[in-house]
């Protein structure tokens, strides 16, 4: 049960590492908020029969039903429910993707990777503000550590370049915005699940993009056909895959493992991005990425082990 886990674990740090590298290969012919659109309207019709299933696992689908013993029961679909899932859609995909796309179309697939995976760091941060955690002294040294390896990968890099920097901050406000969603979204996923969470959550955020997308008189489904093939890849596999099989994978393993399993994403994300799109591998971010690692490790580690400030 556990090799099988770590199997799904592995698809889904595989396929989440390649995002960077073929979004920024499309980055030049498809517009960032169609591909966002895109993406997880496709991903999230992938999920839409395991969804299905957990909601038919969990409980029956009511909106807005059933006596008050029902109403407390997972499983049982309300329509606050929906609002909320619409609502971290928006927050998730309308806000913290669209500013990742941005990040990436502005900056390097290897910067983008490890900025953006030094969300847990903000998660610790958000948990703070909203559920009022406390922070440990493992917390405060892992932040800082991490924080300091996302400053030291762009640091100096292409300096005087606007539009990299403004990159490089639409990429921290999407990590800052993720681990926000990250933190709202374990209510309601408490209450219905991951699956079901996330499928209407990426159909309901992305239909809500499409108002966005005609105002601005963006393409909804017309796009350069040579990316078809990429669009496909990251909708139905990035998205649509990599989400289930991380929600199977952490199903049957231990949960500190399954989030070890992404420690493996800005590194591999870089080796890609230098194989496919020539992008050089410095020693300043070999060393951001390891204090990013560290960082996220001793957070997650203090999170687990229920330190107390």
């Amino acid at each position: 049960m556990a090799r099988k886990g770590v199997f799904y674990l592995a698809v889904t740090g595989l396929l989440f590492s390649t995002y960077e590298v073929v979004s920024k290969i499309i980055a030049d012919g498809v517009n960032p908020f169609q591909i966002n659109f895109l993406r997880f309207f496709f991903g999230g019709l992938f999920l839409l029969v395991p969804a299905l299933r957990e909601l038919r696992k969990n409980g029956n689908l009511e909106l807005n039903g059933g006596n008050e013993a029902n109403k407390q029961s997972s499983g049982i679909l309300e329509l606050k429910d929906l609002l909320s899932m619409l609502f971290l859609g928006i927050l998730n995909i309308g806000v913290s993707m669209n500013l990742l796309q941005l990040g990436i179309n502005y900056t390097r697939a290897s910067i983008a990777a490890v900025v953006f995976s030094s969300n847990p760091l903000f998660v610790a941060i958000a948990a703070v503000l909203i559920l009022r955690e406390t922070l440990s002294a493992s917390k405060i040294i892992g932040l800082l550590l991490g924080f300091g390896g996302v400053v030291l990968t762009f640091v100096g890099d292409r300096f005087g370049d606007g539009s990299f920097y403004q990159g490089i901050f639409f990429l921290v406000l999407s990590a800052m915005t993720f681990g926000i969603y990250t933190v709202l979204a374990k209510r309601i996923t408490l209450r219905v699940g991951s699956l079901v969470m996330n499928f209407f959550s990426f159909i309901l955020g992305s239909l809500a993009l499409l108002p966005f997308l005609l105002v601005l008189h963006i393409p909804v489904f017309s796009f350069d056909f040579r990316f078809w093939l990429h669009i496909v890849y990251l909708g139905f596999f990035v998205t649509g895959v990599g989400y289930y099989a991380y929600f199977v994978g952490l199903s049957q393993v231990d949960t500190s493992l399954g989030s070890m399993i992404f420690f493996v994403k800005p590194i591999l994300a870089s080796v890609l991005a230098a194989v496919v799109l020539h992008e050089e591998i410095t020693v300043k971010l070999l060393v951001g990425i390891f204090l990013v690692l560290l960082g996220v490790y001793l957070v997650q580690r203090a999170a687990f082990s229920g330190e107390k400030g």
